[in-house]
């Protein structure tokens, strides 16, 4: 499952998102991204949940791109691959659970992501982030 996020639909379709460009988040980077997503909420009142829809407009736009760029630096900084924690498995006993991230692979996704970002800002668009 992954938060796909995209220029919110103006055609009236059953798709809310513009699919033209498309960044999908998987739980591994929405994890990577959590304290940042964290910040741009604690700013903005706007949260950005893996499993709920957001929409993200104006000046948030600006705020969440920061968040973005500061993302950008700390993925750059990491392995070429590494474990992402996600989560934790209840039973029958408890147990870390981890995914991997290649960092170029994160790196290219927030990339896209900033372009949505100031596409959306440029062209006076919502961007949406689509939850599960």
């Amino acid at each position: 499952m992954a938060l796909d996020v995209g220029l919110k639909s103006d055609d009236g379709g059953d798709d809310p998102l513009d699919r033209g460009v498309v960044v999908s988040l998987p739980f591994a980077y929405y994890s990577f991204l959590m304290e940042y997503f964290a910040r741009f909420t604690a700013q903005t009142g706007t949260g950005i949940d893996h499993y709920d829809d957001a929409y993200v407009s104006g000046d948030d736009l600006k705020v969440l791109e920061e968040q973005v760029v500061l993302a950008l630096a700390q993925a750059a900084q990491q392995p070429d691959v590494w474990d992402e924690w996600v989560g934790f498995e209840t039973g029958p006993r408890r147990a870390d659970l981890y995914e991997k991230i290649e960092r170029r692979d994160l790196l290219a996704e927030l990339q896209t992501l900033r372009r949505l970002i100031q596409r959306a800002a440029s062209q006076d668009k919502v961007l949406m982030f689509f939850g599960d």
